[in-house]
């Protein structure tokens, strides 16, 4: 989800069904310039995200444990912590 809603698409998203199950077993990951306004964190995250072996797969509990998830966190809290001081 957080892939498509940055580029527009899925990472292996194809035309026909058969093209897009194709490019998830056989196709490197890779990002669109759509992704240079965003972290190098988030890349390493959605990289761990769609490892194509299950086993090597990053899990739930991992990715909200990952640097960052914290990152935007740590930001939501400094601009609602702004927004308090600004509204008083």
């Amino acid at each position: 989800m957080i892939y498509k809603l940055i580029a527009g698409t899925t990472p292996f998203e194809s035309e026909y069904h058969s093209h897009t199950i194709h490019n998830i077993l056989n196709q490197e990951l890779h990002f669109p310039p759509a992704f240079d306004r965003y972290s190098a964190a988030l890349r390493i995250l959605l990289t761990k995200m769609l490892k194509k072996d299950p086993k090597q797969r990053i899990s739930a509990l991992e990715c909200m444990r990952d640097s960052w998830f914290y990152l935007m966190e740590t930001q939501s809290l400094r601009k609602s912590s702004l927004l308090e001081d600004v509204n008083g």
